[in-house]
């Protein structure tokens, strides 16, 4: 038969297949589908396969609403096209894969299925977010890589389920090396990446990777149990999982890190801390009818597990260890000394000097800044230059027993010029506020004291202002 004869042939047959995809006749397609195939028409025919391709998509959707199983028709229709070569990247293709992916995003199949239709062949509509009238769906692109990813995961870490093929995890890491590269702001993309570095225990590379992206997301308990598998410090390993259970997650999620966390307060004899966990461990496996997992057991089992002990407030122990793992996540920020000689507690806002090169405010909430005085210092490690006289900071602690340098304190001692309200007054060129301190003095009172650098931005000049003071002797 001649080429165009089967050309339209062909064409016959894909009308009849529009057809039965749309009354969701699985079975004729699969016949026709069969003998398009078997007629060997040229991939060079782009137009025809591009419209097969749609036609598949639509027997899809139509399935899928009629509520089939699944698994009784998906892998047999994919058999019927993994041969045929439609054209990609182009819509039919994308449209092909999204009529796909809702129904088999959660299945190991989707493994197979992706990497057969190439993620590489998205188009750059597909890159960009879907807007809806009521809501909007993040890119079908970053959607497939992130599944890709965690199915992946899903499947190196089941004991004897596949051979591993480091290959196959090389390839697609450059892959997402490539998204990312083009699409930095899907964020969780490093996550999955810094995962698959960990399990190829290139651990300074994943490393590398997530710390950027665990800044962001740093209020979220998982980072810091991923930093905490990253660490190869156990010291920092603990304070990571202090830092994750201390964030006021719902004890659902945290399973695997308070079980990981039990581990490091038994190695450190911590058994009170230890059963503590448990309790709280065992009450979640109860309250969801969960499996509990033969770990678990040994330990409800072990002896420690059996003694009664004082009281432990682990919350406590959270927020000692905790300021550790920050640490860790801003190591490369070079940590100042820095002093407060600003306080308003109502705004919440607190003023800063470390020299006269670095000084300003701080945002720190109403409960820190009431915990804060005059002339206090502060380790800090700041983040980018201030705006309008406001810096960010990444951590931020008190550093008690340091000394006050000479280049921003100085002593005074004098007699007090009180001003009529009652409110501040001045000892020779040291402004003491007085409300601020709750003190009653009065006029010529004789004062000595430490004051603080401070810069009057309205004036545009440097002061300075009592951090403290007592009444001196006549």
């Amino acid at each position: 038969m001649q080429q165009s004869s089967l050309l339209s042939t062909a064409w016959e047959q894909y009308k009849i297949l529009k057809q039965k995809s749309e009354q969701g006749d699985i079975e004729a397609c699969k016949d026709i589908l069969n003998q398009i195939q078997s007629l060997q028409i040229p991939d060079t025919e782009k137009r025809f396969y591009e419209a097969c391709a749609w036609s598949v998509g639509k027997l899809v959707h139509t399935l899928t609403k009629q509520n089939i199983e699944t698994s009784a028709w998906v892998y047999p229709l994919f058999a019927c096209i993994r041969n045929m070569p439609f054209p990609k990247p182009s819509a039919g293709y994308s449209f092909l894969f999204k009529s796909f992916f809702n129904i088999i995003k959660d299945t190991p199949f989707y493994l197979e299925f992706a990497d057969w239709w190439g993620l590489e062949h998205f188009q750059p509509e597909d890159y960009q977010p879907v807007v809806l009238p009521q809501y909007t769906l993040q890119p079908i692109a970053y959607r497939a890589y992130m599944r890709y990813s965690k199915l992946l995961l899903q499947e190196l870490h089941i004991p004897g389920a596949v051979q591993h093929d480091e290959f196959r995890i090389h390839e697609f890491q450059y892959k997402l090396d490539r998204i990312l590269q083009q699409y930095p702001h899907y964020d969780f993309l490093y996550y999955y990446r810094t995962r698959l570095l960990l399990f190829l225990g290139e651990k300074q590379q994943a490393l590398d990777t997530f710390m950027p992206f665990a800044r962001k997301k740093k209020k979220d308990f998982w980072v810091w149990q991923l930093l905490a598998e990253l660490s190869h410090d156990d010291d920092m390993q603990f304070a990571c999982y202090c830092k994750a259970l201390s964030l006021g997650t719902s004890d659902d999620y945290l399973v695997r890190v308070r079980t990981a966390f039990v581990e490091k307060l038994i190695a450190r004899g911590m058994y009170a801390e230890a059963k503590n966990e448990m309790q709280r461990l065992l009450h979640t496996y109860a309250q969801h009818r969960w499996k509990i997992p033969q770990q678990i057991q040994n330990y409800t089992r072990a002896e420690w597990f059996q003694h009664n002990y004082p009281e432990v407030h682990l919350e406590q122990l959270y927020k000692q260890y905790a300021p550790k793992a920050d640490e860790a996540l801003y190591f490369d920020l070079p940590e100042h000394i820095v002093y407060v000689n600003h306080v308003n507690p109502e705004k919440g806002v607190i003023g800063f000097i470390r020299d006269q090169s670095c000084y300003g405010f701080f945002h720190v909430g109403e409960a820190m800044a009431r915990q804060l005085h005059l002339g206090d210092a502060l380790r800090v490690r700041l983040h980018e230059q201030a705006r309008h006289g406001f810096y960010t900071y990444a951590t931020l602690y008190p550093a008690p027993d340091h000394d006050f340098p000479d280049s921003i304190f100085k002593s005074f001692k004098g007699n007090l010029r009180l001003h009529p309200s009652g409110k501040y007054g001045f000892v020779g060129d040291v402004y003491i506020d007085i409300a601020h301190f709750k003190s009653n003095l009065v006029n010529n009172q004789k004062l000595s004291g430490r004051a603080i650098l401070f810069y009057q931005q309205h004036k545009q000049k440097w002061s300075w202002i009592a951090v403290n003071f007592k009444t001196a002797e006549k």
